[in-house]
């Protein structure tokens, strides 16, 4: 598989780097710092916060999982 810089169009990480529109590159570089890239975060805020880690995903998401769960009757 080749890692191609075909995304910049769709990018929105705000900071300007070597990995910039290529994602698997992008992905391999947050996950190996045990982090993820902004394209996982919605928030402008969380988008710009230079925590990427997992608690701070799950807070964000943390509305969008309950409508999940409910539509699916699971109970937290």
């Amino acid at each position: 598989m080749t890692c191609e810089n075909n995304h910049i169009h769709i990018c929105n990480c705000p900071f300007d780097c070597d990995n910039h529109g290529t994602c698997c590159a992008c992905l391999y570089h947050h996950v190996t710092k045990g982090e993820f890239p902004s394209c996982f975060f919605k928030s402008e805020k969380a988008i710009e916060n230079r925590d990427r880690s997992l608690d701070v995903l799950l807070k964000e998401r943390k509305a969008e999982v309950m409508q999940i769960l409910k539509k699916k009757n699971i109970k937290n």
